[in-house]
């Protein structure tokens, strides 16, 4: 990008989209930095991408396709734009959002949505109209078309469940969740996307995956190739895409209650409990975490398995508004 007062418009959409790269990031900033007029011009300019960003895109249509032809139609008017930029710019974006808005409502009048939450029930099983079954975890929202498209199967997913997927090569399988886009054609794997969790994490037990992080505005950032025992893990904290070879056998145990520790750190005990029960556990002392755990469970209820820790590190413990606390010494 050439460093004086004309906006390479390009770059600057892929900055806002969060999808340039470091020697990218420092054109722009410089580019902002060179003059006063720069910095309102991109204030007024982000403020507007912002608002924009606040439309639905959780709804099927896609306020992001509009968006993606607004980019391209930027890219190519990036050398004539001198006048009014901001303005057109905006105008075109706002104009995208509504026209897709609009085809959205066209598009919702002629295929209903169904939302199923699990509240505090677990392994909720629901078969879907292309044969594909879906086993819910607590306090997780899935939401399905009643028919799929011709040309893809779309779904939307809060919280965690286990998929498996109906093979059909002429209709990828889409799960939108937090942050992210889970793509496959036929196979079983598990989707954790809590809000209140630091991680969204795929594991995948048969066949490929393909998992993808993406920006507020659904477009793709970055992703990875998942096959059997291998996860994904998109780091919240600092956006960062990842995969690795399953090495926690637990990731499953909210449907099998099949738990087994083998020098776990209380703290990695806690992860697994809380996914299987449901139930929010604290340490009254730092040092409690770190205490490996060695124990094997098989349908045991929540009880047994806190009276186990107890004998097994000589700690106390005791359920308080809904959550357990374990504790050095006994509790007041």
């Amino acid at each position: 990008m050439k460093i004086d007062n004309d906006l390479n418009w390009d770059l600057i959409t892929k900055y806002l989209s969060n999808e340039t790269s470091e020697t990218e990031n420092n054109e722009v900033k410089k580019w902002i930095n060179t003059s006063k007029e720069n910095k309102e011009e991109f204030s007024q300019l982000k403020n507007t991408w912002e608002t924009v960003g606040l439309v639905d895109v959780d709804n099927e249509i896609n306020v992001v396709k509009a968006l993606q032809k607004v980019k391209l139609k930027i890219k190519r008017e990036s050398n004539i734009i001198k006048i009014n930029r901001l303005v057109r710019i905006a105008a075109a974006i706002i104009i995208a959002s509504i026209i897709g808005i609009s085809l959205y409502y066209f598009n919702s009048s002629k295929n209903t949505w169904i939302e199923i939450a699990s509240g505090k029930q677990q392994d909720i099983v629901k078969t879907l109209p292309d044969g594909s079954v879906i086993y819910l975890n607590a306090n997780s929202i899935l939401k399905y078309p009643e028919n799929f498209k011709d040309n893809e199967r779309n779904i939307k997913l809060k919280g965690e469940a286990f998929f498996k997927v109906e093979p059909d090569k002429s209709r990828p399988f889409i799960i939108t969740s937090e942050q992210s886009k889970i793509k496959v054609l036929g196979t079983s794997f598990n989707v954790r996307s809590y809000s209140s969790c630091e991680n969204t994490i795929v594991a995948v037990s048969t066949g490929k995956v393909e998992f993808s992080k993406t920006n507020a505005f659904g477009f793709e950032i970055k992703k990875v190739m998942l096959e059997k025992g291998h996860k994904g893990v998109i780091d919240k904290t600092n956006n960062e895409l990842k995969s690795e070879i399953i090495k926690d056998k637990n990731y499953l145990a909210w449907r099998t209650k099949m738990i087994s520790f083998n020098q776990t750190p209380l703290f990695e005990v806690k992860q697994v409990l809380e996914s299987v029960y449901q139930v929010p556990i604290k340490f009254e002392n730092e040092e409690l975490k770190s205490l490996p755990l060695t124990a094997d469970f098989n349908n045991n209820n929540i009880q047994y398995v806190v009276k186990i820790i107890e004998k097994t590190f000589s700690i106390v413990s005791k359920f308080e508004d809904g959550k357990i606390i374990f504790a050095k010494k006994k509790l007041p």
